[in-house]
């Protein structure tokens, strides 16, 4: 697997590598220190090892580059296929994006409002929170709005299908205390 996205600057004598559309850190759990990475000058692809990855933006390579390229394609060489690093790099990868998942939920779960989520493709979207989501439900569906979905199914449903609808919207309301106010009508049952 290789990663390629952007392109890149390098300056003679410098172990500085500048990306720009790169997203070598967060987001993207494959690039680490000790891979591979190709960057063209000319017609030619040179080699060099990653020691560090500083941002989404700036890597260190462990030896310095001998010539200067301005926004120039690269190339990251993930993987070697069926070695233990690439079996290790692919478990810390999915590891990655499950701590984004659980972190996102967090977020979520945990803040009210509007909540702004980052996801592994680093796209970013914003939910109301599950808070916010809890306040706006919250004392919508009293007793007057089922009496009132009862009777607009009534119209549409036979009476088969009403009692059924009553009965299980029943069950969904706690009928122990409380206070009645207004008219009462009990029925006998069939």
């Amino acid at each position: 697997m290789i990663y390629k996205d952007g392109t890149v600057t390098v300056v003679s004598g410098s172990s500085i590598v500048k990306g720009t559309g790169t997203k070598w850190n967060s987001n993207n759990p494959l690039v680490s220190p000790g891979m591979l990475m190709l960057i063209k000058n000319g017609n030619i692809n040179y080699p060099y090892m990653i020691l560090s990855v500083n941002s989404d933006t700036e890597l260190t390579l462990a030896d310095k580059p001998t010539f200067s390229a301005t926004d120039t394609t690269y190339s990251i060489n993930l993987t070697e296929p069926n070695n233990n690093s690439d079996a290790a790099r692919a478990l810390v990868a999915a590891n990655t994006y499950i701590l984004y998942f659980l972190q996102n939920m967090d977020t979520w779960m945990g803040e009210n409002g509007v909540v702004e989520l980052t996801l592994p493709s680093g796209k970013t979207v914003k939910l109301e929170s599950i808070k916010a989501l809890q306040e706006l439900v919250e004392g919508k569906a009293d007793s007057s709005a089922i009496d009132e979905i009862k009777e607009t199914v009534k119209g549409k449903a036979d009476a088969k299908d009403v009692v059924e609808i009553s009965e299980k919207l029943d069950k969904k309301f706690d009928k122990t205390g409380g206070e009645i106010n207004g008219n009462v009508q009990l029925n006998a049952g069939k």
